[in-house]
């Protein structure tokens, strides 16, 4: 199925970018369960179907590389230099050379997909079709996140991850395409028909039920956020309704037992056993981690670097790695403060 899946995806681009890119947006999202299960070796090294589809991705760059230099504004090219550059020295000094490799390909695979928005996206019809191409890539996994949560099926240490391979990952996928639908429901610029924007708003009601139940903090801030500019900028009968809201999620159990977590075990009081919450797990590890980024400030330990020296320095866990859980931490550690300033120039040229 995963090699199905990677064929068709891979074939796609051969019928055109703009079929490739569709192909992507629509299958992508629900192929990790399946992509974790299949791996090719060639030449000696493990790849991946996920890493087989970064590559497709990179050729068909390479195959529309004038097309997409035309299309692509040359101030909104260059933003990704500085990181791109940095993120491929940090590769030369990282004592994983082909996982930090990996890395960069997948780093590349960002810049690509970015640029290819403007290459596909020619016209307010485009842009339209590929907002709703979007939201209907979400109708499977939210589908499946559906029958996890009535079934009690395949559940992530209690909570709904649908296709995904973390119940974080979903959620934040669930709060993109919540904001893609907000979009729709208030521009103007766009032609949106009323029927249309009726069915998107019974289309939140799964999506806000199954956020719920990936029970990820973050993302509900994430979305919380999203409705309060909405309700700011266009609707102020949401703005009421996103202020009340908080008073009728705590009644949710999900709800409360997550918001109640962080109450108890916010201090660490030594020794390997130390009973924390997820956010002061976090900082602790954070903490930890500049003890040895103060070591290398400026470009780090190289791409791919911080799991592999956690244990090192990490009081919780002197034997298993652990994952930055934060981007910021991650580039400060393997990129250094140069790469955190390349990776943050992105964002502010934009």
């Amino acid at each position: 199925a995963g090699a199905l899946l990677a064929i068709i995806m891979v074939g796609a681009f051969f019928l055109g970018l703009r079929t490739g890119v569709v192909a992507l947006i629509v299958i992508r999202p629900l192929c990790d369960p399946i992509f974790g299960e299949g791996k090719l070796e060639i030449a000696g090294q493990t790849i991946t179907y996920g890493a087989l589809i970064n590559i497709a991705v990179i050729f068909a760059l390479f195959c529309n590389f004038s097309q997409v230099w035309q299309s692509v504004p040359a101030k909104v090219r260059t933003i990704w230099l500085p990181f791109l550059i940095l993120a491929l020295a940090a590769v030369s000094y990282s004592p994983l050379p082909m996982e930090a490799l990996r890395v960069y390909l997948t780093y590349f695979c960002f810049f690509v997909m970015f640029s290819f928005g403007f290459v596909v996206v020619r016209s307010e019809r485009d842009f339209l079709y590929f907002l709703k191409l979007i939201i209907l890539s979400s109708v499977l996994p939210v589908v499946y996140g559906l029958f996890q949560l009535a079934a009690g099926y395949d559940w992530y240490e209690g909570r709904i991850q649908s296709t995904f391979p973390h119940p974080n990952i979903f959620a934040f996928f669930i709060v993109m395409v919540i904001g893609t639908i907000l979009f729709l429901q208030c521009t103007t610029r766009l032609k949106v028909s009323g029927r249309y924007r009726l069915i998107l708003l019974v289309y939140l009601l799964p999506l806000l039920i199954l956020l719920i139940f990936t029970k990820t903090r973050s993302a509900w801030i994430g979305c919380a956020i999203q409705f309060l500019v909405y309700g700011i900028v266009y609707d102020r009968k949401v703005l009421v309704l996103t202020l009340l809201a908080p008073f009728v999620l705590v009644a949710i159990p999900e709800v409360s037992d997550r918001l109640g977590d962080l109450s108890s075990g916010n201090d660490y009081i030594g020794g390997p056993g130390s009973n924390l919450n997820a956010y002061a797990w976090r900082m602790l590890l954070w903490e930890n981690a500049f003890s040895y980024i103060w070591q290398r400030p400026v470009f780090g330990y190289g791409l791919d670097t911080f799991r592999l020296y956690s244990p090192q320095f990490f009081v919780l866990d002197h034997v298993n790695g652990n994952d930055a859980h934060s981007v910021y931490i991650k580039t400060i550690f393997e990129m250094g403060f140069v790469g955190l300033i390349g990776f943050c120039l992105i964002f502010c040229r934009i």
